[in-house]
């Protein structure tokens, strides 16, 4: 094996893969542990555009409702304790 092929490798897995809410829904698991897959690709980073249709605060997270033509989604973000002025900012944005 070639050095540096590994590292390449990896890298390569973990390519943002533009997916659509209803492609995200269809994606599956052979094993409670496995990685999610999309026609045969591990998800590992996922950025959704869409319109958020509501937004929840809860004590421990943030429940936001995005639609984006194809579906719906419930999204969570959780808080990690120590928000910082862009997360809140961000998410005032939103209402």
């Amino acid at each position: 094996m070639v050095a540096g092929a590994d590292s390449a490798q990896n890298k390569d897995r973990q390519t943002l893969i533009p997916l659509t809410i209803k492609q995200l829904k269809g994606a599956s698991q052979e094993h409670q542990d496995d990685a999610w897959k999309v026609d045969g690709a591990e998800l590992h980073n996922v950025k959704l555009v869409g319109c958020v249709l509501n937004v929840d605060e809860q004590s421990t997270f943030t429940k936001f409702d995005i639609e984006d033509s194809t579906g719906v989604i419930e999204v969570k973000l959780w808080d990690s304790g120590g928000d910082d002025h862009v997360m809140v900012e961000r998410r005032a944005a939103c209402r």
